[in-house]
């Protein structure tokens, strides 16, 4: 087995489950690439890695994505090998309940959810798995 630390690109890492496996990752040893749709958030998962002792930031990168977009996760891709060399891990963490900036906080009930609030969870928790393991499995 290499001696060479693990990489594990995050997707969601800026709240919730994304956030919580970035944080165990890193703790873990791996070299953590983190994605997030708000650059302030994953800054905030990149304080948390280091205040729990799971290495510097520098140790860890922190990447604004949409893993709705190809050209965004082949980039992620790309970068996270650039930089560590290889990626050993994808948690495709990012998901939503309800179309960003939609007043509705919980999902509506079918016979009143309209088209384009499903079309975008669709796009985020099914077509974004399919774009960011596309873009890493190379």
């Amino acid at each position: 087995m290499s001696t060479e630390p693990r990489v594990t690109i995050v997707t969601g890492a800026s709240s919730g489950i994304g956030q919580a496996a970035a944080v165990a990752l890193a703790a873990d040893g791996f070299h953590v690439v983190m994605l997030g749709t708000h650059s302030e958030r994953i800054a905030e998962t990149l304080q948390l890695i280091e205040h729990a002792g799971a290495g510097r930031a520098e140790q860890h990168l922190g990447l604004r994505a949409d893993v709705t977009s190809e050209r965004d996760m082949n980039t992620v891709a790309d970068t996270a090998c650039k930089r560590f060399g290889r990626i050993d891990l994808l948690v495709a963490s990012a998901g939503i309940g309800s179309r960003p900036g939609s007043i509705r906080k919980v999902p509506y009930p079918t016979s009143e959810l309209p088209l384009e609030e499903w079309s975008a969870v669709l796009d985020v928790n099914l077509t974004g798995v399919f774009l960011c393991n596309r873009a890493v499995l190379p």
